[in-house]
């Protein structure tokens, strides 16, 4: 029977841990969440004070601790090994560093150790150095002046940026926001309307005149696009007797013939009006009557499928004319912001420019 040695086990241990690791990714279960790192730091000693400089030197123990999720195993797997230790630059380190820094070689005067990382994911990394901080010191009562100096440590972090990038996430939702609002039928409130669209428009020169006439045009037309109806249901049966009396089957229009032909009855009638009312084809007036009840009743569902596709067009006109309207408030504020962008550009560039002492 051979043993296996420990030394394997652990080569074997860390083979495992490192097939698939990169120190560049941050070691967090999920992307949004925040990494909690325990920052503790041990004063040594105060090498030096600098009132002149106003730097404080100092001999400093620094450890940090923190859940490295790509870095557990199974101890039970790997010879009941728990705990095993990592060179510093293999695994990911958290980029704290002292702010008040005074030193140009902060880098080389400090001495980082292995870090040891535990089965549960735990890291300990330890690092020491010399570090010289900044520190404003009152000498008004020296000799029995008393100082206090703070060190002051964080992570780096790009706070400018983020809120520029939120900024510009949060304008771009609202100019989106805006521009898809018409889909839902809600109108440009008259205020709005009279600033962005009167007053805006001008401002960053853009030109809605004849836009807004088509937009009024169309809102006010609402359902009446033919003012000039045939209003079948209004009429009465003998009214239209009357009307079809002096109807011509040779003047029809050449659009009617021959897709809207008439039927064998309506033809009949036509023929029965121009005969004379004794023609045998027309027969008895009770008959008659019966077909223009039926003629009559056909004209009215024509009638009605037409007032139907009138009211759904108008209705398609308005919405479409909100939509024109809210999209162009979406473009006024879009130009209005990106011209306060280039002008806070311009007025920085120039501010930082004009503020070297030796000139652009």
């Amino acid at each position: 029977m051979t043993g296996t040695r420990a030394d394997e086990l652990e080569y074997r241990l860390t083979r495992y841990l490192m097939a698939n690791y990169d120190p560049s990714v941050r070691p967090a279960h999920n992307s949004s969440e925040p990494l909690s790192v325990v920052f503790g730091l041990s004063l040594h000693s105060i090498i030096d004070v600098d009132e002149k400089n106003q730097i404080l030197t100092t001999n400093c123990w620094l450890t940090q601790v923190w859940i490295d999720a790509h870095l557990i195993w199974n101890a039970s797997d790997f010879g009941g090994i728990s705990v095993i230790r990592v060179p510093y630059d293999k695994v990911w380190k958290p980029d704290i560093i002292l702010y008040n820094n005074a030193d140009a070689q902060y880098s080389a005067s400090t001495i980082n150790t292995n870090v040891i990382v535990k089965s549960n994911g735990e890291v300990t990394w330890l690092s020491h150095g010399i570090y010289r901080s900044s520190c404003e010191m009152n000498v008004e009562y020296f000799p029995f002046d008393v100082q206090s100096c703070k060190m002051k440590w964080s992570s780096l972090y790009y706070g400018v940026t983020i809120c520029l990038v939120t900024l510009a996430s949060a304008l771009s939702v609202l100019t989106l926001n805006l521009h898809h609002r018409g889909l839902r039928g809600v109108e440009v409130p008259p205020l709005a309307r009279k600033i962005i669209l009167g007053w805006g428009a001008k401002f960053v020169l853009l030109n809605f005149k004849d836009s807004e006439a088509q937009a009024k045009a169309k809102l006010r037309s609402g359902g009446s696009r033919d003012t000039e109806k045939f209003q079948m249901h209004d009429l009465d049966p003998m009214e239209h007797m009357e009307r079809f009396s002096h109807f011509d089957p040779f003047s029809v229009s050449p659009h009617f013939s021959p897709r809207h032909r008439l039927n064998h009855s309506s033809n009949d009638l036509i023929h029965a009006h121009s005969t004379g009312p004794t023609s045998p084809i027309m027969g008895t007036s009770a008959e008659m009557t019966e077909f223009e009840q039926q003629f009559l009743r056909v004209l009215r569902k024509v009638q009605q499928t037409i007032d139907k596709n009138e009211t759904r067009l108008s209705d398609q006109d308005r919405r479409e004319a909100i939509k024109d309207e809210w999209q162009r408030v979406s473009m006024v504020l879009d130009r209005a912001l990106l011209l306060c962008f280039v002008l806070a550009t311009s007025v920085a560039t120039s501010c930082i420019l004009l503020s070297s002492p030796h000139g652009p």
